[in-house]
């Protein structure tokens, strides 16, 4: 192909993309102090930390804490964490 084919080629491409659109599913970055929803298994202790202002889980030993969310009502589900 001539280079102005590459190029054109490209842009087809480029422009015909469609917007992805997302719901977010559960957030929580745990401000209410509250962390009811998780299960915590194992050995080791958790608790809830302030500092500057933001609440964050504190968790040692071998202990682990899980979230179970449905997804059953959702399609091409992704897990992103920041």
């Amino acid at each position: 192909m001539r280079s102005w084919q590459h190029y054109l080629f490209l842009l087809v491409i480029l422009c015909s993309g469609r917007t992805a659109i997302a719901d977010v599913i559960y957030q929580n970055g745990f401000q209410t102090g509250n962390y009811a929803d998780w299960t915590a298994t194992g050995d080791g202790n958790d608790a809830i930390n302030v500092y500057q202002g933001n609440y964050s889980i504190r968790h040692d030993g071998l202990r682990t804490l899980t979230l179970q969310i449905s997804t059953q009502f959702y399609q091409d589900v992704a897990l992103r964490t920041k």
